[in-house]
């Protein structure tokens, strides 16, 4: 889609197609098989996870990269590619950049730093601020990744405003202009090309986007778009841990996050369709991210920085990868389901469960819930988040549909069990005025 001057208003009331509307496939993007082809097995060998590290080769260009497992294209030289892969440098024919004058205000930075797709911290906050300044003193001088970057990072902002806000900032309603920016980042994202991205900082926005629309698209819309995710975070080797790859300390925390996030997104749009997460999801090697602050990290860093002994701004992103690293301890048939109901399986005692249960109990205590500062928002609602981690998978090991083939009555403490874990995280939420913005 060509777009055309003048302004940014123009850019908002254009049709957004999207890609699955039309086929404007090119045989050039086209993702590579993910089948591994292996000519010698005596040669091969199993890391972790399932991870074969014999036969695969990783690439980095600037800021893309690709991650090849196929044993016939990873035996080759740094500048040999796929054949339906187009070199890493090749530019892409795509729309013109944007004609237009990109806003900034300063209010936005407090805005998108207190925003519910911030508390993510896929970005480094330091570092992207600093482009974003330089970008909005160049608009034309953009790429079309950051451009996708600038546009996100309005909308994200946007989605954090109240209703006042955007009468006092764009003299119209919030539906009006969050309508406007979503298409607008939308069209940014296929400008980037983010279905055959092999950039980070692409995948970065388009996660981020997924955050924002989280309230105005379906759920099984939105298990659709999480897993268009995850097979570009594949192909750029974000499932691998960055010091196999030989990455820097601050792109191994980076990725770290991103596909963590990633992998939470997906297993948690397939929690609620009932439907099982991709099997691609655990077929790694990445470790957690770290406990530090973003001013912990910089790229020119040698070493990773001890990890903090509090609650920072990425405790709810840890909190997220700690349940599941334990719900991953209940799949025992098959780790890559990761399902809450197999906390159902019998195959497991009542007692083992309560255990696992109580290990990431006390793992998060120590951890998060003894540095909580109650007058802190944050903290308070790091809290509930951990009640509520731990109440869940307590709901599912006491189900009482365990006892729908036994003659016996439902015991009262299963019973007591089933109600304070269905409604304590709830009624904390409903009840305590200082985690409105959370």
């Amino acid at each position: 889609m060509q777009l055309h001057s003048p302004g940014l208003l123009i850019l908002y009331g254009a049709k957004v197609e999207l890609p699955g509307e039309s086929d404007n496939s090119d045989p050039e993007t086209a993702s590579p098989p993910d089948d591994t082809i292996d000519e010698n097995p005596s040669k091969r060998r199993s890391g972790p996870f399932g991870v074969e590290e014999g036969n695969s080769k990783f690439l980095v260009n600037e800021e893309i990269s690709r991650y090849f497992e196929s044993a016939p294209w990873s035996s080759l030289e740094n500048e040999a590619q796929h054949p339906e892969i187009g070199s890493l440098d090749e530019p892409m024919d795509e729309a013109n950049a944007y004609d237009s004058e990109l806003f900034f205000a300063p209010e936005t930075d407090y805005r998108f730093e207190n925003s519910k797709a911030s508390t993510l911290k896929i970005l480094h906050r330091p570092t992207f601020w600093n482009v974003l300044t330089n970008g909005v003193r160049h608009p034309h001088d953009l790429s079309k990744s950051f451009q996708a970057v600038m546009f996100t990072f309005y909308l994200t902002t946007i989605t954090a405003l109240e209703e006042k806000e955007c009468q006092k900032f764009f003299e119209t309603q919030k539906s009006v202009i969050y309508t406007r920016y979503r298409r607008a980042t939308r069209q940014a994202l296929v400008n980037a090309g983010f279905l055959s991205t092999s950039s980070i900082m692409t995948l970065q926005v388009y996660a981020m986007f997924m955050m924002c629309v989280r309230s105005s698209y379906r759920c099984d819309t939105l298990f659709v778009l999480s897993g268009v995710a995850i097979r570009p975070a594949r192909k750029m080797g974000l499932h691998r841990d960055g010091t196999s790859l030989g990455l820097s300390p601050f792109e191994t925390e980076m990725r770290r996050r991103l596909w963590w996030h990633l992998v939470y997104i997906d297993l948690r749009t397939a929690d609620v369709l009932g439907t099982r997460p991709s099997l691609d999801l655990f077929c790694g090697d990445v470790k957690m991210p770290l406990n530090n602050e973003n001013e912990d990290f910089h790229p020119d860093m040698v070493d990773l920085p001890p990890e903090r002994k509090s609650i920072t701004s990425i405790a709810l992103c840890l909190i997220w990868c700690e349940v599941m690293k334990t719900l991953r301890k209940f799949s025992i048939a098959n780790h890559g389901d990761m399902r809450w109901e197999a906390l159902f399986s019998s195959n497991i005692s009542l007692a083992k469960k309560d255990n696992i249960i109580s290990q990431i109990d006390d793992r998060l205590e120590r951890k998060f819930l003894r540095h909580c500062d109650p007058s802190d928002p944050l903290h308070t609602f790091v809290s509930i988040i951990i009640r509520s981690s731990t109440c869940k998978p307590k709901l599912f090991a006491h189900n009482p549909r365990q006892f729908v083939n036994s003659h016996d009555e439902v015991p009262q403490s299963e019973r007591s069990t089933e109600f304070v874990n269905t409604n304590h995280p709830t009624h904390d939420c409903e009840t305590n005025p200082t985690i409105s913005g959370h």
